[in-house]
């Protein structure tokens, strides 16, 4: 039986109301346009996803299109038909809804964001193995923090999720097996970033789940299993294993690592030495 192939969804709006700090950082309205390494942010994300096996398309979600314009790597699947920009809305959730509404062919479906620029095809291929194999209807990806930790030692603990068996980070990749599994909507507002937001546990998980876990006595799966129960759908949380899958552009410190990570990748002693 042949594999699906995945329509991925990147998230490239800018939320309303704010000025990202980024952007203003690279002088422009939106950071994914603001070039790392010579190549606009976007581009690295759009690469990695062509260069893997299990895409088939991408969608862009974006409030000002024009943006994009130039930037090769779109104006080239553009024209092959294998790209698709559209309006994004005020939030990740809604964004993520308004691009796939009437789009049933459109599943499975893997969605990330722009600024997720250090994304490698074999980041790619980990997630959706694991959510085709465990026929996931609806993911989300964390890296344990220790595993980030010993890769990149000085590491501020960027867990997201406080648990029982450990700490983990989001990875800014999300899955959904078919637009039932919008029902788990909830999980990409605010980029899955829970636990910075006690409120939004309870708002999001239910006071019975979201009290336990905010009181880390919820495990890994147990988490996994109450999230699965809330939405009414198979959740699935896929464990990756690569330090560098929950780093990206989230400010102007974090900028300038993942230029030097991306440096390292291709061997730029004197680039890694300058930055």
């Amino acid at each position: 039986m042949t594999a699906p192939r995945f329509t991925a969804l990147v998230l490239a709006g800018q939320r309303a109301g704010e000025r990202n700090p980024v952007a203003a950082f690279g002088g422009t309205t939106h950071k994914c346009v603001i070039p790392l390494r010579g190549r606009p942010m976007i581009g690295w994300v759009l690469s990695a996803l062509f260069e893997s096996s299990w895409i088939d398309r991408v969608i862009i979600s974006i409030e000002v299109p024009e943006l994009l314009a130039g930037i090769p790597e779109i104006l080239q699947q553009r024209a092959a038909g294998r790209l698709l920009v559209v309006p994004s809305a005020g939030h990740l959730g809604d964004s993520v809804v308004t691009a796939l509404r009437d789009r049933g062919d459109a599943y499975p479906v893997l969605v990330t964001t722009a600024d997720n620029a250090l994304l490698t095809p074999a980041m790619i291929d980990h997630f959706c193995t694991q959510v085709t194999t465990r026929g996931i209807d609806a993911a989300v990806a964390l890296a344990p923090f220790e595993l980030v930790r010993a890769a990149h030692p000085g590491s501020k603990d960027r867990s997201s999720y406080r648990l029982r068996d450990g700490g983990y980070s989001n990875c800014n990749l999300f899955g959904l097996g078919s637009a039932q599994a919008l029902a788990g909507v909830e999980l990409f507002r605010g980029g899955g970033q829970f636990g910075k937001k006690p409120r939004r546990v309870l708002g999001a998980v239910g006071p019975w789940l979201g009290l336990r876990y905010l009181a880390r006595l919820v495990t890994l799966r147990g988490l996994e299993r109450g999230l699965s129960r809330r939405f009414g759908v198979h959740l699935g949380i896929v464990v990756m294993p690569f330090a560098d899958a929950p780093i990206d552009v989230d400010d102007v410190a974090s900028y300038h690592r993942v230029e030097r990570i991306l440096a390292q990748r291709a061997g730029d002693r004197e680039e890694v030495q300058r930055l």
